[in-house]
């Protein structure tokens, strides 16, 4: 449960009148987490807090034998080892997971699942000064049976996100960030301010992964954005953090950034390759033009309007629920894959402009959203979608909601006549136009 989740009264089970015989029930890893901490701090001595603020919590307990540090972060945060322990005492640590196995020397990360450092008492630990959390990165500790590894070479820094250690050397090898390149316009899946492209997965020859790099900078963005995290960076931070707090989207591989980059276009975001049947945009433009069926060919498969509003309206709800503002919900940024059931499966692509709260996203914001996907929608499409989203809140499509699409309306056809593509194809249209021959 994330923090936007959690009930106003809390919900505590009486333990005695619980039913059900014992076979049917399991261990819950909190208890798992109870019983490393009983093993190796019950009759601990406290000693300090290292550090107790800004999301880092690291603390000294001594025991007999032991000098014992605890360390997590708090709202998918990470730190990095090396960056609060010199490289001596890391190799003379004792490093122990949440639940109490031993882990191996390929611990790098502090995050929010606990881990512990353990040396002998005769051992002196000494951290270093200015304890912090990694500027501007974001992760979801919970991923099963995947961790993470940081990647520091030739100027480059970044995360992969691997099975093991072996696994993310071959990720760093492949795709190793000094040797991608972009394509050109017509080998590649998008090519405008961002390229977008595949590449072979470095894991299964049967798969792809697909790569992101900024291609092209406004002046007035190359100035804004040096202030802010690369676009790989918030890329990753994105889509970690919807997964984090259960919305689908496209699997996170490995992100890289040249560091001191001048340019800011030195960064690459790669991700699984969705192979989706459609995205949403396609699928409104089609209801647009009075289709009441969207047929999926290569499935053989028809999804209703309703059934798609019904679905999309859920899924949206619940990404808003979760404390999230996507801030660019363009229909094209919604990929779709269909089932026999009709039951239809969305990921989120294109998550650099996403904010987060701690809880639910407020309504202003919900309707921000919602006039972005429905642009390409008919008003009878919109007013159903609405009315199936805002029945979640217990509010219905008034003229205030209305308002806010005729708004978005406006602001979009103004852009395509006046702004920078409007402007480009009156360019266009004039080297078409050619000179009439003098008689």
């Amino acid at each position: 449960m994330i923090d936007a989740e959690y009930p106003a009264l809390e919900r505590v089970t009486h333990y005695a009148s619980v039913d059900g015989a014992r076979k049917d029930f399991r261990y819950h890893p909190s208890f798992y987490g109870m019983q490393t901490v009983a093993a190796l701090i019950q009759g601990a001595r406290y000693q300090s807090a290292i550090a107790s603020a800004e999301g880092l919590e690291i603390h000294h307990f001594q025991t007999d034998q032991h000098h014992v540090h605890a360390l997590w972060t708090i709202n998918g945060k990470v730190a990095l080892l090396k960056s609060i322990y010199h490289a001596a005492d890391l190799a003379q640590a004792e490093i122990m997971h949440r639940d109490g196995n031993q882990l191996d020397g390929n611990q790098h990360l502090v995050t929010e699942s606990p881990i512990y450092l353990r040396w002998p008492l005769s051992h002196g630990i000494h951290t270093k000064p200015n304890l912090a959390l990694c500027k501007d990165l974001a992760i979801h500790a919970h991923i099963a049976e995947l961790q993470y590894y940081p990647y520091h070479q030739d100027g480059w820094f970044g995360l992969i996100l691997a099975k093991n250690a072996a696994e993310a050397a071959l990720i760093a090898e492949k795709l190793d960030p000094a040797s991608l390149t972009s394509p050109q316009k017509d080998a590649a899946l998008r090519h405008a301010r961002n390229a977008i492209w595949a590449l072979p997965d470095p894991r299964d020859a049967n798969r792809k992964v697909t790569v992101k790099q900024p291609v092209k900078m406004y002046p007035h963005k190359q100035l804004l954005d040096r202030f802010k995290p690369s676009k790989a960076k918030r890329s990753w931070n994105g889509t970690l953090e919807l997964l984090r707090r259960g919305v689908a989207a496209a699997q996170p591989l490995a992100f890289f950034e040249k560091e001191h980059d001048t340019t800011l276009k030195q960064n690459f975001y790669i991700c699984e390759y969705v192979d989706t049947d459609c995205t949403i945009a396609e699928m409104f433009v089609h209801f647009a033009q009075g289709h009441q069926e969207f047929h999926i060919a290569a499935k053989n498969i028809s999804v209703s309007a309703e059934q798609t509003y019904q679905q999309l309206a859920q899924y949206l709800h619940r990404m808003h629920q979760s404390g999230t503002f996507f801030r660019d919900l363009s229909g094209g940024n919604i990929l779709v894959q269909a089932h026999a059931n009709k039951q239809l499966h969305f990921s989120l692509i294109d998550t650099a402009r996403a904010r987060f709260y701690n809880y639910p996203a407020p309504l202003s914001q919900r309707l921000s959203d919602m006039a972005r996907i429905c642009n390409k929608l008919d008003w009878v499409g919109r007013e159903r979608l609405m009315a199936l989203y805002l029945a979640n809140i217990s509010r219905k499509v008034t003229f205030r909601v209305k308002l806010g699409f005729y708004i978005y309306d406006f602001k979009v056809a103004f852009k395509r006549k006046f702004g920078r593509k409007g402007i480009k194809r009156l360019i266009k249209k004039f080297k078409e136009v050619k000179p009439e021959k003098q008689t």
